[in-house]
């Protein structure tokens, strides 16, 4: 990204994310059109089944453990390749 300079590593990162943008809206489509070819109705008539009930849908450790492992993933990813750690 660096050796872009400032303007073009935006002009890239646009790019990327206007792809990203069109293809979750794309993806959003066809879940819309298949909820609805399956007969689904709206909020109001939808009832979500949890195991246990969603009682049970809380944040606790290991949550907590497998978000700071994510986070430390994409540190080194992004961070330490700059830093020539890996």
């Amino acid at each position: 990204w660096r050796a872009l300079g400032p303007m073009r590593a935006i002009g890239v990162g646009a790019g990327v994310l206007g792809k990203l943008v069109r293809n979750l809206l794309g993806h959003a489509e066809k879940i819309a059109v298949a909820m609805h070819d399956r007969g689904f109705r709206g909020a109001s008539t939808f009832h979500a089944y949890t195991p246990g009930g969603a009682k049970d849908l809380r944040w606790g450790v290991g949550d907590a453990v497998a978000l700071a492992v994510l986070a430390g993933a994409v540190y080194l990813a992004t961070y330490a390749r700059s830093h020539a750690l890996v």
